[in-house]
């Protein structure tokens, strides 16, 4: 029987449950003390009394930047992207959200990331939003790595595809004239 360490079950989990599991973890930092359960309620109801708005700019710009070199049509997910960056659609972010290719993808997430962590380097530990900041800050890395995966397995594919085309003019040698 094969052995998979906690290092290797954390990536094989999709990104979904693993920004859950990410989310949770930072409330129950952001409200020591508490449950997990306890702490969604509590960060809802904060949500709710103070109206912060807590987005991740980041994976909503380079999910509008998938889109783009996908091709993908989804029309109410690039809506819903689109009005969660409402008014942030500057610098790096804005070049995320744009971008069509996945080299343009992963050197615009690099840029939103260094200035991600510049607001989190300048942010006081004591604000509420900041353990918030600090997991953004996981999440975009995870999406960063994901992205470079994504890049690897394409660079991988053409390789593969060169490959079998030049196999097939060893096998099969077609005549010049």
């Amino acid at each position: 029987m094969v052995r998979i360490g906690t290092s290797y079950r954390w990536r094989l989990k999709p990104i979904s449950q693993r920004l859950q599991s990410l989310v949770e973890y930072c409330l129950v930092k952001t409200y020591p003390g508490t449950d997990r359960g306890t702490a969604l309620t509590t960060d809802n109801q904060l949500r709710e009394t103070n109206k912060t708005p807590m987005s991740c700019y980041e994976i909503e710009a380079l999910r509008l930047g998938l889109m783009n070199v996908l091709g993908t049509e989804d029309r109410h997910a690039r809506e819903h992207a689109e009005k969660e960056l409402e008014g942030h659609l500057e610098g790096p972010i804005g070049a995320l959200a744009d971008a069509d290719s996945l080299s343009a993808i992963e050197r615009h997430l690099d840029a939103a990331l260094v200035d991600l962590e510049a607001e989190i380097a300048e942010a006081d530990s004591d604000n509420p939003e900041y353990n918030y900041m600090r997991g953004r800050l996981v999440a975009v890395r995870d999406a960063e790595q994901a992205v470079r995966r994504i890049s690897m397995q394409s660079e991988s594919v053409l390789e593969g595809l060169g490959n079998a085309h030049d196999m097939l003019h060893e096998t099969f040698p077609v005549e010049e004239d």
